[in-house]
C-alpha cells in the first residue's frame, strides 16, 4: 500500500470524527456573544482570522482547477507526471521545464517568482499567528480560535505528504474535536480527496 493511502485513510478517519463544517457548536457560540468575554481579544482576532481561512480556501480551489487544466494538457503533450528519482535528477529537472513551460496561466508574480496572491494571504495569516497564539484562553471559543490558528500555520501538514510532525498533525485534529471545529485544511484536504475518488 502506497503512503498516498495510507495518507488519505488517515485524513479520512480523523475527518470522521470532526463536524461537516468549521462552526462553534452553539454552546460555544453563545458564550462567546458575552459582552464581558475573558478572550474577546481572541474573538476578535478569529473574525479576521477567518476571512483570511475564506481567501486561502478560495484561492487553493482557484490553483486546483487551474493545475488540472494544466496536467490535462501535459497528458495530451505525452508529458504526465512522474515521480521525483525515477530518472536522472539532471533528466527530471528538464522534463519539468517542458511540463512548467505549458502552463498557460501562471497568475500574478513578484520579481522572485513567487505568488502575489498567495504573498497577501500568507503574510495577513502569519501576522494573525503571531498575535493570536501568545494569548492564552480561558473559554472553549478562544482556544477554538487558537486551534484554527495552529492548523492554518501548519497547513501543509494535511497535503497528503509524509510528514515528520504527524503527533502535532493528530494533536491538532484532537484538539479541534474537542472544541468541535473541523480546522480548514483538513476541510479542503477532505474535499480534495473525496473529488479524486470520483474522478478515478
Amino acid at each position: 500500500m502506497s503512503h498516498t493511502n495510507l495518507n488519505r485513510r488517515a485524513i479520512l478517519a480523523g475527518a470522521a470524527a470532526l463536524p461537516a463544517v468549521a462552526v462553534l457548536p452553539a454552546a460555544i457560540a453563545a458564550s462567546a456573544a458575552a459582552a464581558d468575554n475573558p478572550d474577546a481579544e481572541l474573538l476578535r482576532l478569529g473574525k479576521q482570522l477567518e476571512q483570511v481561512e475564506q481567501e486561502f480556501s478560495a484561492q487553493t480551489a482557484t490553483d486546483e482547477k487551474r493545475d488540472a487544466v494544466w496536467e490535462a494538457a501535459c497528458e495530451r503533450a505525452g508529458l504526465p507526471r512522474i515521480d521525483f528519482g525515477s530518472i536522472p535528477h539532471d533528466e527530471w529537472m528538464a522534463y519539468q521545464d517542458k511540463r512548467f513551460g505549458m502552463r498557460q496561466e501562471k497568475g500574478e508574480v513578484d520579481e522572485h517568482g513567487a505568488s502575489v496572491v498567495w504573498g497577501n494571504i500568507l503574510d495577513r495569516l502569519y501576522r494573525l499567528v503571531d498575535e493570536i497564539l501568545p494569548r492564552k484562553a480561558v473559554t472553549a471559543a478562544g482556544f477554538a480560535v487558537r486551534a484554527r490558528a495552529v492548523a492554518m500555520a501548519a497547513s501543509e501538514l494535511w497535503d497528503g505528504d509524509e510528514h515528520e510532525n504527524k503527533h502535532e498533525k493528530l494533536f491538532i485534529e484532537a484538539a479541534s474535536a474537542l472544541v468541535g471545529i473541523t480546522p480548514e485544511p483538513l476541510r479542503a484536504a477532505v474535499a480534495r480527496i473525496a473529488r479524486e475518488a470520483v474522478q478515478s
